[in-house]
């Protein structure tokens, strides 16, 4: 009896027991879930790579239609799937019409004469590309013509009677492969086809450029028609491999059959606008090497660019400032003023500019903080654009340029909404009292009081900027603020001197100092957060894409306070790249002559020449056909480092340029660095 009585005893403390564990594990997992879901990742690098792209076209000159492409992303067994789609917009009851199919790619539609009629292109199964115009009214699709793989752009003359396109083509100049080094030197060509009544091409293609110049396409608009359809705008370069030391202005008139050279030797044309009358031409002109260097030396409130009137008829030209122009949008209806796009801090709204006045005003937009891709109409009563804030994701706006009240036409991403990471702008003095600004982003759920992990975001340039963009989108190359929040870190960018949207002082405050003012620009940003209590001291990164792997190169090489870095595109030697890279004028400007005038302070501000100094884990991230920063700056510092035996790992990207192009890259450059910052950042999980 009393063997059997302890056996219950026994038996309901086994149950009792039982019962406590069973509630300690069911609290204990109910406490897990609720810690992940406080702490779920908001934002992952997955988001970013596939978050839709939306892009404005054009606009109708009736203002009733607008032409838009949204670029969807899917990834699968680590492959990368783009489509592109097409739609025509009605701007007053919002309802969105694919252009063509779900199977096909649609890219580049645009308008024909009043906005009745409109074109666009779709890829087949074979790569090749297939113009079509589209009557809205009747619903009739007409296939104009096809092109090869090497087909480029197109644009309609303001009649609908005839197309100018581009094509690239092997350069048959055997001169300019020697002189460029390059065994496959391909040229891009301008072509002008002529329709029937039917639509349908009229004789060959006319090819405006004589060999063997080929078509200057590293701006965004290399070429423009006149409103009356008779003159055609162009750029062109010299078929080498620096052919940025060698660009002109060129006017096709299609009545006398004659091409003339407006101007030449620049070192850069961008934003090709004819007046509504056909008798001016406007366009962003970058000045020379020799006036840059003067503008810098003295500090004048000038620009590398300005906006340039050309009367057609006279000659004569108007010079407007162009400080901080981002774009020229177009002309103002009747011709006396232009729209454009200017950088004003961490904002970029639009300006009008009276031409006889020079007068700047500004266009307010109180909802969106960052305007992107303006586009007029071919009346230039209405324009289109992009509008994004921090939280929210670029969609499609138009107004009419009279009354201007921007109507939001578009909703591919209105269900992503970001405001669970706080952004702001913030300011701090510099070692030497200059104002300083930035931005912060707060990582997701971050209270106040907490010291927060933070990652230093490097701009490139030097003469970019960081703007109040979506947070979730590619800042700079690859990296996105919102995915590192959702992991636990904070963001800092920094506006350093030489930055845009603060005037040329500013912007020249880096001459011959690369590496020295900005530098330390970033590290006061730093220590102002770490001073507000929001950063870790221990825990502090830095990235950086171009100049800004430049940055994050320097950086290591004069600073033990990073747990670690990833350096991508970054310059390490300046001479091997000013030696090796397309586009070197850039940099000159800076060093105020070439690296055999002044081959010390070359020396002096390359990263390479401080390898000594690094203890700092460097991650290192490079496109395998970058041209702009060759990969030998990248395998030098990597060789440097292991010589070393700092903890360093190269990740080159085979077929990616500067800017990466393919998701997966993308992708894992990101993954990579939260990966290296984890590791030597000994940052736990959220």
């Amino acid at each position: 009896m009393l063997c059997f009585s302890m056996i219950r005893q026994k038996d309901r403390l086994y149950k009792v027991a039982y019962f406590v564990l069973l509630v300690c594990i069911l609290t204990l997992n109910f406490t897990i879930k609720a810690h992940a879901e406080k702490h779920k990742p908001l934002w992952t690098p997955e988001d970013v790579v596939t978050l839709p792209s939306v892009s404005m076209k054009d606009i109708s000159s009736n203002g009733k239609y607008t032409l838009m492409k949204v670029v969807y992303v899917s990834l699968k067994d680590k492959e990368a799937t783009q489509l592109e789609q097409c739609f025509l917009v009605n701007n007053e009851n919002l309802l969105k019409e694919r252009i063509g199919t779900l199977e096909k790619d649609c890219s580049m539609p645009q308008f024909i004469g009043e906005g009745d009629k409109f074109s666009y292109i779709l890829e087949d199964k074979d790569s090749k590309s297939l113009l079509f115009i589209k009557d809205i009214v009747t619903g009739k699709t007409v296939e104009v013509q096809g092109f090869e793989e090497d087909f480029g752009s197109y644009a309609f003359a303001p009649d609908g009677k005839s197309f100018i396109y581009t094509r690239t083509e092997e350069s048959t100049d055997q001169s300019s492969r020697v002189v460029a080094g390059e065994e496959e030197l391909t040229m891009t060509n301008l072509y002008l086809q002529k329709l029937d009544q039917n639509l349908k091409p009229l004789g060959v293609p006319q090819r405006l450029i004589p060999p063997p110049l080929t078509m200057y396409n590293n701006n965004s608009m290399p070429y423009a028609w006149s409103p009356d359809s008779k003159k055609i705008a162009f750029t062109t370069s010299k078929p080498l491999w620096k052919s940025s030391e060698y660009i002109s202005l060129h006017i096709f008139d299609l009545e006398e059959q004659k091409l003339k050279t407006i101007l030449q030797g620049q070192d850069s044309f961008n934003d090709l606008f004819f007046s509504p009358n056909s008798q001016k031409l406007a366009f962003l002109k970058y000045l020379s090497f020799g006036e840059q260097e003067m503008n810098i030396k003295s500090l004048k409130d000038s620009n590398a660019s300005v906006i340039e009137i050309l009367d057609l008829n006279t000659r004569e030209t108007i010079d407007i400032n162009a400080t901080d122009i981002w774009t020229i949008a177009g002309w103002t209806e009747g011709g006396g003023g232009l729209i454009v796009l200017k950088q004003m801090g961490t904002k970029h709204p639009l300006y009008s500019i009276d031409i006889k006045t020079k007068k700047l005003t500004e266009m307010n937009v109180p909802q969106i903080s960052c305007i992107n891709s303006p586009i007029l109409s071919k009346n230039q009563k209405y324009i289109g654009f992009l509008g994004e804030t921090f939280s929210q994701p670029g969609e499609v706006y138009v107004a009419d340029l009279k009354h201007f009240i921007p109507k939001k036409i578009s909703t591919v991403n209105e269900k992503i909404d970001l405001s669970e990471i706080q952004a702001r702008p913030l300011k701090w003095k510099s070692y030497d009292g200059l104002e300083i600004e930035g931005i912060l982003i707060y990582p997701q759920g971050y209270e106040k009081g907490q010291k927060a992990p933070l990652i230093v975001s490097i701009h490139g340039g030097p003469q970019g900027v960081n703007s109040e963009e979506f947070i979730g989108d590619t800042w700079f190359g690859w990296y996105s603020p919102a995915a590192a929040a959702s992991l636990g870190y904070a963001t800092l960018v920094v506006n350093y001197r030489g930055s845009l949207g603060y005037g040329m002082r500013f912007q020249k405050l880096n001459y011959q100092d690369m590496g020295g003012g900005d530098f330390k620009d970033i590290m006061a940003g730093i220590d102002y957060l770490i001073d507000q209590g929001i950063a870790d001291p221990d825990q502090l990164f830095m990235e950086g894409h171009s100049y800004g792997g430049f940055m994050g190169a320097w950086a290591v090489g004069h600073t033990d306070r990073f747990k670690a870095a990833s350096v991508s595109a970054g310059i390490v030697d300046w001479v091997s790249d000013a030696a090796t890279a397309d586009y070197s004028l850039s940099t000159e400007p800076n060093f105020g002559g070439h690296y055999w005038d002044n081959y010390e302070l070359w020396r002096k501000s390359s990263p390479l020449s401080y390898v000594s100094n690094i203890k700092t884990p460097t991650l290192i991230l490079q496109g395998q056909v970058d041209k702009r920063v060759p990969r030998t700056q990248a395998q030098q510092f990597y060789q440097a480092l292991q010589e070393r035996k700092i903890p360093t790992r190269l990740a080159l990207y085979f077929g990616e340029g500067h800017g990466f192009a393919n998701s997966f890259a993308i992708l894992d450059a990101l993954n990579e660095t939260l990966d290296w910052f984890k590791i030597h950042g000994k940052q736990e999980e959220p």
